[in-house]
């Protein structure tokens, strides 16, 4: 009895090598896909809730109150407040309306920005205001073999919402 026990000495070691590791591999790759798809819906939900915002404050929102006007700091201060989950060091923030593009890169740029957006011209019923956002990922095969030749180490993932103003 003493015999056979003693033959399979290290077996442990070696089912846990063959199985243990690839799993291990396995479940970090799903935990950093499982953020970047959240980084991703941040992303998307910053955008759209951005703009919505935006397009709630034209020109009448307030039968013409000038208190209801934006500036491009309040709309990136909003948008920074939707995406908490970004780095913003990392997030672009782009919004166009009818005449005109602002380019926020990085968005903390632009959070003491005190141009009106939309322009007075461009905000009225039936203008759309358009934000954009891109967010730089790191590339999920970087973070578990960081020497490995898997494409890029980061990668661009976008975001763009167009809105209507209604009133």
């Amino acid at each position: 009895m003493r015999k056979v026990r003693g033959g399979c000495r290290g077996a442990v070691i070696l089912e846990f090598a063959l199985v243990g590791v690839p799993l291990i591999l396995f479940a970090t790759g799903v935990i950093v896909l499982g953020l970047d798809m959240w980084e991703y819906y941040t992303l998307a939900y910053g955008t759209q809730s951005t703009a919505r915002y935006v397009a709630m404050h034209g020109r009448s929102c307030i039968q013409g109150d000038s208190s209801c006007l934006l500036s491009v700091g309040a709309v990136a201060t909003f948008f920074s407040g939707r995406a908490m989950a970004l780095d913003p060091t990392k997030t672009s923030l782009v919004l166009t309306s009818a005449t005109s593009t602002i380019s926020c890169y990085p968005v903390t740029s632009c959070t003491s920005n005190t141009t009106q957006f939309p322009s007075s011209t461009d905000n009225g019923v039936n203008f759309d205001v358009t934000v954009s956002a891109y967010y730089t990922m790191t590339n999920p095969v970087a973070l578990i073999v960081p020497f490995a030749p898997f494409g890029p180490l980061s990668f661009h993932v976008y975001a763009t919402s167009r809105q209507r103003i209604v009133y």
